[in-house]
């Protein structure tokens, strides 16, 4: 039987958003209280964040579940700390991969004087607790282009150039992809997806390892594939 690839696209102006006088934050999946019947999780991916923070101001953040926080700042540096009193000032270039466990608080500060910071939260559900702190990761999207690079076993993001073609397969069986595109414009599997765009795509018949293609359709275009 072969295997056909099925999908799910979450276009950028149909996201969620909560504002108030210190943040601005998009949300791909539900979170907190935006809910909508459309955007229910997608495995153990359950965030999606696309947050913009004002000078010198903290957001506090609730884990639901155990998970792992991936943190990637796109514009600007930010300041991370957890009930561990683990601090981590991470900017763009850098990832930071936070274990939370349910019910714990996180904070995130825009630590600069002046100027606004936009970053990503990703959720990653995990069945068991990591006894790791955080950890932080350092990338460099201009010397490894047209690759994706690991930010986590099941995280990676990369910055192509345009008609560049990128392929990814997943490690475990029964496996399906997320991918959001920080910037420009890609064809994922046939599909045209855009900035702040998310497409998830899975395998039928489950029990056969995914792989799927991709090309970049913009000069540095920009993309974040999950494992999920």
């Amino acid at each position: 039987m072969l295997s056909v690839t099925e999908a799910q696209i979450y276009l950028a102006y149909k996201r969620g958003i909560t504002i108030d006088n210190i943040c601005r934050s998009f949300h791909t999946f539900n979170s907190g209280k935006y809910q909508d019947e459309t955007r229910y999780a997608q495995g153990n991916l359950i965030i999606c964040n696309d947050d913009t923070l004002k000078p010198n101001s903290k957001v506090v953040c609730k884990a639901e579940t155990n998970m792992d926080v991936i943190i990637i700042p796109i514009v600007g540096g930010i300041e991370i700390k957890n009930s561990k009193a683990n601090r981590q000032l991470t900017i763009a270039g850098q990832a930071t991969i936070l274990p939370v466990s349910g019910g714990d608080h996180y904070y995130i500060k825009n630590p600069l004087a002046k100027e606004m910071v936009n970053f990503l939260q990703i959720g990653i559900a995990r069945t068991r607790m990591s006894m790791e702190n955080s950890k932080r990761v350092s990338f460099n999207l201009d010397s490894q282009k047209n690759e994706l690079l690991a930010l986590s076993d099941n995280c990676y993001i990369g910055k192509f150039e345009g008609r560049e073609e990128g392929s990814f397969t997943v490690r475990n069986t029964g496996s399906g992809v997320f991918a959001f595109v920080i910037e420009g414009a890609f064809e994922f599997e046939n599909r045209l997806i855009e900035s702040r765009d998310g497409i998830v795509i899975w395998n039928k018949p489950v029990h056969k390892k995914l792989s799927i293609a991709f090309e970049a359709l913009s000069n540095d275009a920009i993309i974040l594939v999950v494992e999920i």
